[in-house]
């Protein structure tokens, strides 16, 4: 990014913070999985998704007047089935085997329910954490 942009021009990103507890948004979903005894992929270098490894990168560039910052979400679904739906791609993403089977999905979907806290509306709120960084390329 730093070589297309222009010299004073600001480069910036954000990651989810995929190895910190309530970084990741669906991070119940990947913890369900692992303990069905599958292991969920993570991105190829989850380490930099912390503030202080995007700090490093952007410096390490050559980006001056570097900052980072954490930028909390929440995301309120109308139900677990409502979870579910948005879960699907995901799920499909994480998985080390290509499909899982309808038993082990009826699975996977009840011990979620059991772990995420509903209200008694049945809507579920879940908070996450991104971490953002923005440097200036060098005139």
């Amino acid at each position: 990014m730093k070589r297309v942009v222009r010299p004073g021009g600001a480069v910036s990103a954000y990651v989810w913070d995929v190895l910190e507890p309530g970084g990741f948004p669906l991070a119940p979903v990947q913890d369900v999985i692992a303990a069905m005894g599958r292991k969920p992929v993570l991105p190829p270098r989850s380490d930099v998704s912390r503030l202080d490894a995007l700090r490093a990168l952007w410096i390490d560039v050559g980006l001056t007047k570097v900052a980072v910052r954490e930028i909390t979400v929440s995301r309120t679904f109308k139900d677990f089935d409502d979870f579910w739906a948005s879960a699907q791609t995901f799920i499909a993403m994480t998985q080390s085997d290509p499909e899982m089977s309808a038993e082990e999905t009826r699975e996977l979907q009840d011990r979620l329910r059991a772990r995420l806290p509903a209200e008694a509306s049945g809507s579920l709120t879940y908070t996450s954490r991104a971490n953002a960084v923005t440097g200036v390329a060098p005139a």
